[in-house]
């Protein structure tokens, strides 16, 4: 089986994710735009979808240490536990609503709350616990209901005095977190198989590799640098969201 599995298709999906890997090093997040589109042209959805997050799971095991030093982790704990306790949620609004409504509803609420930071908008104060909690139980719902949950955590961060590295940290170990929950879910609907793994560890030098490189680029950011390239992935994510096409 080994064997068969050294394709051109697999080639493309190192570029793809050496790719996303930086993007992760450098920002902590990011991976899953570039990944969850590219994997899914370049193999059926059923090996992509769920090799996309095995692969993310692996990205953040490796982004753990780095995350786990400066987090806030109290902080952390709970805006987990509230956007785990969500995802349900957002997996029945995924079958109970219309797919194309609720996927312009998810866009247009995150390019609003986007330009509002554009715009000058900022939270008074430090995060508080309401704050959090009704960030992770957003983080939560769009997990659910659309795979991804980092828009709602990066917007709340970004819009008050959160530092890059101290944002960066935290949204680590948030997906980390995420990831742990995630994984065994899939495992027990039987979508990780040992082909999906197998092309994962494949796969694995390329992102250990991208996250090196994407972690020895972050000093050489601004704190302006980062917000902007932050901004331009929630756009982007926003955008590739939209039902169009």
């Amino acid at each position: 089986m080994l064997a068969e599995l050294f394709t051109w298709e697999l080639g493309w999906a190192a570029g793809v994710v050496t790719l996303a890997a930086v993007v992760r090093g450098f920002s902590g997040f990011g991976s899953a735009l570039i990944l969850t589109p590219a994997l899914s042209m370049i193999y059926a959805p059923e090996i992509a979808v769920p090799l996309v997050i095995v692969v993310e799971a692996a990205l953040s095991v490796q982004m753990l240490p780095l995350g786990w030093k400066a987090a806030e982790h109290r902080q952390v704990a709970f805006l987990s536990v509230m956007a785990v306790i969500a995802i349900p949620f957002g997996t029945w609004a995924l079958i109970a609503v219309d797919p194309t409504m609720l996927r312009w509803v998810i866009s247009i609420g995150i390019l609003l709350f986007l330009l509002a930071l554009l715009a000058g908008w900022r939270r008074k104060g430090e995060a508080t616990r309401f704050g959090i909690a009704v960030t992770g139980v957003l983080a939560g719902l769009m997990n659910g209901a659309a795979g991804i949950p980092g828009p709602p955590v990066l917007l709340y961060y970004l819009g008050g005095g959160t530092t890059a590295k101290q944002l960066r940290a935290n949204v680590i170990l948030f997906f980390f977190v995420l990831d742990c929950a995630t994984l065994p879910w899939m495992a027990i609907q039987g979508l990780i198989t040992v082909r999906i793994l197998l092309i994962a560890a494949l796969l694995l030098p390329t992102a250990v590799l991208g996250v090196f490189a994407g972690v020895r680029l972050f000093p050489l950011a601004s704190e302006r640098l980062f917000r902007l390239i932050a901004f331009g992935i929630i756009g982007a994510v926003a955008v590739v969201s939209l039902p169009i096409g």
